[in-house]
Parts: C-alpha cells; sequence; structure tokens
C-alpha cells in the first residue's frame, strides 16, 4: 500500500499532466465540454498539494477558487446538474472568494429533485447563506431521512444547530462527521487526507459568526479562517461568465 505522500505527490502530477493536456486540447478549439469537466477535479487535487505538502493555505484557496468556478461554468453554460456534485458549492466557501460564494447561494438548480441528499446538502448551505430558514428545516428532514447515507447525517446536526444557534449541536454534528468519515465513498486521497464537509460546514458556521471548535487532522486549521485573497486567478474561457 502506498504512503500517504506517495500517493498525494504521485496524484498530483497526473494531475498536473492530465490539466495541461486539456487546456491544450480546449486551445485548439477541441469539445471542451468534458475537458473544463474535469478541471474541477484537477485543482482539488492541486489544493489537496498546496494544503498537506506546500503548506500554502492561501495557495489552496486559489485552487479550490478555480474548482469552484470550474462547476460554476459547466452549470451556465452546459446547464450542468448543481445537484449532481456535493462539494461544487463547498469549494466556493473554501475559497473564501465573497464574490464566488454569493453567486453559488444564488444558484439555481435546473433539474432539482428535493429528495436527493446532494440537493439538500447544497441547498441547506444556500440557506444558511440568504437565510432562508424556513426552507433550512427541510433539507434538515431530507438529510436525516437519507438512510443509505447514514455518515451524512453530521450534516443534519450542524444545519440544525446553526438554524437553532446551538454551538454545541453543531459542534457534535462536525464530530460526528469525523467520526464517520471513512463511511462516505471518496477518492482514496480525500479518505486519507481532508473532511471536506466538516472543513465546509465550519467555515460556513464561521461566515455566520459562529466560531466553532474542530479539532481533526482531517480538517487542517489554517483553511478556517475566512480570508478572502487580495486577487483570485482562474482560467482564461471563465471571463465569459
Amino acid at each position: 500500500m502506498q504512503s500517504n505522500q506517495q500517493l498525494l505527490a504521485e496524484t498530483y502530477q497526473e494531475t498536473v499532466e492530465t490539466e495541461i493536456h486539456n487546456l491544450a486540447k480546449i486551445k485548439d478549439q477541441q469539445p471542451e465540454m468534458p475537458r473544463i469537466g474535469s478541471l474541477e477535479q484537477v485543482n482539488v487535487v492541486k489544493a489537496y498539494y498546496a494544503m498537506f505538502q506546500e503548506q500554502d493555505f492561501d495557495k489552496a484557496r486559489q485552487y479550490f477558487y478555480k474548482a469552484a468556478l470550474s462547476g460554476e461554468y459547466m452549470i451556465k453554460r452546459y446547464n450542468w446538474r448543481f445537484n449532481g456534485a456535493i462539494n461544487l458549492i463547498g469549494y466556493a466557501v473554501l475559497s473564501d472568494d465573497s464574490g464566488l460564494i454569493k453567486r453559488y447561494s444564488l444558484l439555481p438548480d435546473h433539474y432539482a429533485n428535493e429528495h436527493l441528499l446532494a440537493y439538500a446538502y447544497n441547498k441547506a448551505i444556500q440557506d444558511v447563506l440568504t437565510g432562508k430558514r424556513q426552507d433550512l428545516e427541510k433539507q434538515i428532514e431530507v438529510i436525516k431521512a437519507q438512510t443509505a447515507f447514514a455518515a451524512y447525517h453530521g450534516c443534519a446536526d450542524v444545519f440544525e444547530g446553526l438554524l437553532r444557534d446551538d454551538q454545541p449541536k453543531v459542534e457534535a454534528g462536525l464530530l460526528k462527521l469525523i467520526r464517520t468519515h471513512d463511511g462516505r465513498k471518496f477518492s482514496d486521497l480525500q479518505s486519507r487526507y481532508f473532511s471536506t464537509e466538516a472543513a465546509v460546514l465550519t467555515k460556513l458556521a464561521y461566515r455566520i459568526g459562529m466560531y466553532v471548535q474542530i479539532d481533526s487532522p482531517l480538517v487542517p486549521q489554517a483553511i478556517l479562517p475566512l480570508r478572502e485573497l487580495p486577487e483570485y486567478d482562474g482560467y482564461e474561457f471563465f471571463k465569459e461568465l
């Protein structure tokens, strides 16, 4: 079995090569849809490398920005399903870019299925950001009802704590997400390194003024402060947004 560092280094190198290949194809006016779609995960891997190898958390914020921007581009240009990707809005939150977060908070889902976990999770984050308390209650119940996805029930506890202004409830939900981390289906890299949901929901609590505590190597403390960068760089074609 590969060590964590070997896995991270090899995945990063493969990712850089994939990005170079796909950007060259886009520049040559090859079909962009699958290639731009792949840039989301490319930038997530690069964010992991920035956090866990380089210890550069501002660079990680930049890569999370590009990951979220890739998703926004696909949703707006190709009508991608917003609720088909559970962490796109989370990457926006991790980036700390206020403009991108606001756009995601208002982003509609044209294929909305209110019974899906991904829809309820994404919509709950939107509801927290926009203050739609009644809608948030609905999403909490949908998440609780996901018997096949019990490893996400900690999210419902966090959202309920945010709704009731109950910090101990939020922290208990975050702890549950850490305990159930291995029960969620991730890439090998994410399984070993990062609890996206716990990190995102901690930062979401920060955004509404609740400074919760979380102590886990799966959630690096340096990514948690709200720190908007002076400037964010995307790809050239993102200027069309």
